[in-house]
């Protein structure tokens, strides 16, 4: 499907869809705890809908017990997962987080898994788990990735810029052992935020990690995930557009996140303040307002997230910015420093990329025309806010991979009085 923008303002009040790094490791603790728990403001995407399959396929069973007006879900979830002797074959479809959350939880439950991958999937990198586990084997095909094998209580070591979804999928799965473990971090340790959300989300459940130094947690054996009632909070990575947006050209009120959110994406809010943004706290909403942005200069090793809306931002902001730290942001559902700034440079944008950084001039619109998102969700996202400061209309190729994360993004762009057309 493709999507044709005629440039708006935008404005009005939007709910953000709940936190998709939440709703991953809830829905995990959810159905390894026994009994019945249950999630509130759940919003569910193609990624979170992956993950409750594969859980469901280990004996998890989700039930839908109410929808929202605002499109948020309650579910019920009665926990208690089973080993299986035959091989257990699941479709990751493109969750990154699902692979790299669930590789370590399937060693423990079935010792022998088939995950299936979609997309540039079978490109992310695993190799942290190839090279910690030493009690299972990898096999991996063209979209497929065979893992048997087992886990035990270890000392595992893992670089700490490769992702933090390994570490996480550590800390969910060794407080389950029969014996305690150490998980060491080899630095420099990026993308940090999101081990402080999974032990946020762990505790919930009594689970217990303990940070020893920067680079260093103990995690304590035979652990038990408790049941409970639990709440998402909203999703700091899905509000960067709308800020970005109403900074850009627009006035937006965003309701349902917390001034005090653990999200590393949160950041952003930060991020906009240091180019002269207009935005502040109404009580519980976040209002931005448009202004004259100027250039700045980010790292985003530790919010590679971030890098597709912050190029845009960068691009109609006055003067040169320099964005550091891509690395990682080569390794996403496509080559995102690579694919913004092919897209971005087609509409008139003035950016060059290199190795570990990014270096844009800032120009005062852009001029519309066609691009393609990558089938990147948060490419997709990120070009439709270039739509803002377009002069004529931008036609986005692919525009439905939002489905990913953000399902109802295109019903709340045009609920901001966004002007789009499938064609």
């Amino acid at each position: 499907m493709n999507i044709k923008i005629t440039p708006s303002f935008l404005q009005g009040k939007i709910e953000i869809p709940s936190s998709k790094s939440e709703a991953h490791r809830l829905c995990i603790g959810a159905a390894l705890a026994e009994g019945t728990s249950y999630i509130e403001n759940i919003t569910l995407s193609n990624d979170i809908e992956t993950t409750m399959h594969i859980l469901s396929a280990w004996g998890a069973t989700f039930s839908c017990i109410e929808k929202k007006n605002n499109g948020k879900y309650i579910y019920k979830i009665q926990g208690g997962l089973s080993t299986k002797k035959e091989v257990v074959e699941v479709d990751c479809m493109e969750s990154g987080s699902t692979l790299r959350f669930c590789i370590p939880l399937g060693l423990f439950l079935n010792k022998e898994m088939k995950y299936d991958r979609q997309g540039h999937l079978a490109q992310r990198p695993i190799y942290p788990y190839v090279d910690c586990l030493k009690k299972a084997i990898f096999l991996e095909e063209e979209k497929t990735l065979l893992v048997k094998g087992s886990i035990v209580p270890s000392v595992y070591t893992l670089p700490g810029n490769s992702s933090s979804q390994f570490f996480t999928g550590l800390f969910m799965v060794c407080p389950l052992l029969d014996g305690n473990s150490i998980i060491n971090i080899i630095p420099p340790l990026e993308s940090s935020s999101y081990l402080a959300v999974t032990k946020q989300c762990l505790s919930l459940f009594g689970i217990s990690i303990s940070k020893e130094n920067t680079y260093t947690y103990k995690i304590e054996g035979n652990q038990t995930y408790k049941n409970g009632k639990f709440r998402i909070s909203g999703d700091d990575s899905q509000a960067t557009f709308w800020i970005a947006a109403a900074s850009l050209y627009g006035d937006i009120s965003i309701q349902g996140l917390s001034k005090n959110s653990l999200q590393g994406d949160a950041v952003f809010q930060k991020f906009i303040s240091q180019m002269n943004g207009k935005l502040y706290w109404n009580q519980e909403e976040l209002c931005i307002k448009e202004t004259l942005l100027t250039a700045y200069n980010f790292d985003v090793s530790d919010c590679p997230d971030l890098f597709p809306v912050l190029a845009v931002v960068c691009a109609l902001s006055k003067g040169k910015s320099i964005i550091k730290g891509v690395s990682r942001v080569r390794l996403k559902e496509c080559d995102r420093v690579h694919a913004m700034t092919v897209e971005l440079s087609k509409i008139g944008a003035k950016i060059k990329e290199n190795a570990e950084e990014v270096i844009i001039e800032g120009v005062s619109s852009f001029s519309g025309g066609v691009v393609s998102s990558w089938n990147d969700h948060r490419i997709a996202m990120a070009l439709a806010v270039a739509s803002c400061r377009c002069k004529k209309e931008l036609l986005i190729e692919q525009a439905e991979c939002v489905n990913k994360s953000y399902p109802l993004f295109w019903k709340d762009f045009q609920k901001l009085g966004g002007y789009i057309k499938k064609v």
